[in-house]
C-alpha cells in the first residue's frame, strides 16, 4: 500500500500482490491503519529540516533536489518528490560511510529510464567503496564521500544517462 502510493503506482502489478497478500492472511485495514497512524515528531523534524536545507537544480525541465538530514531519509526523499521534484537525493553524512538515498517520480522514470539503482547507486558504489541498491525508483547507498563531492558527482551521473551538457543543470537560487 506504501509503495504503491495506495495503489496509484502500477496499479495492476500492486493490486494484483496485494491480493496475493491477502489470500495468505495480510489484513489492509490494518496496513492501512498503521499508515495513518501519526508520525514521529523526530520524522516531521527532518522532513521539514530536509525541505529548509534542499538545494534545487534545474536541468532542462526536470527539478532535482538535494537535501541532508540525520534520519528519516527514505522519508525526507519521498516528502521532496510529493513537494514537487522529479528527483530528490538526500545525504545523511552524520553516519560512517555517509547514507545516499534517492526517490524518483515514475512518470520521470518512464519518460527518461534513469534507474536509480542501476545508473546512480550501482556506478556510486564502486567509485566510492560502497554498497547499493533498489529499484529505478527507489534506491540508497552506503559510500565513503564528502556530501559535496557526491553531489558533484551524481550531477554528472545524471547529465550522461539524461543526454545533456553538464552544464545546463543550473542551481536555483532558493533565497530570493
Amino acid at each position: 500500500i506504501y509503495d504503491s502510493r495506495r495503489f496509484l503506482v502500477r496499479p495492476n502489478s500492486s493490486i494484483t500482490t496485494a491480493a496475493k497478500l491477502i489470500k495468505k492472511g495480510a489484513k489492509p485495514e490494518l496496513a492501512i491503519e498503521l499508515l495513518s497512524a501519526d508520525q514521529d515528531p523526530s520524522e516531521k523534524m527532518a522532513k521539514l529540516k530536509g525541505a529548509a536545507r534542499i538545494r534545487i537544480f534545474r536541468a532542462s525541465s526536470r527539478i532535482l533536489g538535494f537535501t541532508h538530514v540525520g534520519a528519516f531519509e527514505a522519508s525526507v526523499a519521498r516528502a521532496l518528490t510529493d513537494l514537487g521534484a522529479d528527483l530528490a537525493f538526500v545525504i545523511n553524512d552524520s553516519v560512517d560511510p555517509l547514507r545516499l538515498t534517492g526517490r524518483s517520480q515514475d512518470y520521470f522514470y518512464n519518460q527518461t529510464g534513469l534507474n536509480l539503482a542501476r545508473d546512480i547507486m550501482q556506478p556510486l558504489s564502486e567509485e566510492f567503496s560502497g554498497q547499493g541498491g533498489g529499484h529505478p525508483t527507489a534506491a540508497s547507498a552506503n559510500l565513503k564521500a564528502s556530501a559535496a563531492v557526491l553531489i558533484l558527482r551524481i550531477l554528472d551521473l545524471l547529465a550522461g544517462k539524461l543526454q545533456i551538457q553538464r552544464g545546463s543543470i543550473v542551481e536555483i537560487d532558493t533565497k530570493k
